[in-house]
């Protein structure tokens, strides 16, 4: 297959589509920050799911605070 005959099938495939296969080519063939790829991923909803469970999680008490070593809650330091 030719890059000419790829580029022309991918002319071919919907916005979505082409989107999974941007997503494949930078992850196989180049460098991303990791910021980069985590903001195109919540851009285009994948960590939707996620952000609701938590937050369901949340609301109904099933979350433990988060503690930091050197820190004494509530303290504000």
């Amino acid at each position: 297959m030719t890059v000419r005959e790829i580029e022309r099938a991918i002319e071919t495939l919907s916005s979505r589509e082409a989107e999974e296969i941007r997503d494949w080519i930078v992850l196989h063939t180049a460098f991303q920050p990791i910021d980069s790829l985590i903001e195109r991923g919540i851009v285009a909803g994948r960590f939707d799911g996620l952000v609701a469970e938590a937050l369901g999680d949340e609301k109904h008490g099933k979350l433990d605070p988060v503690r930091v070593p050197g820190k004494e809650a509530g303290k504000g330091n």
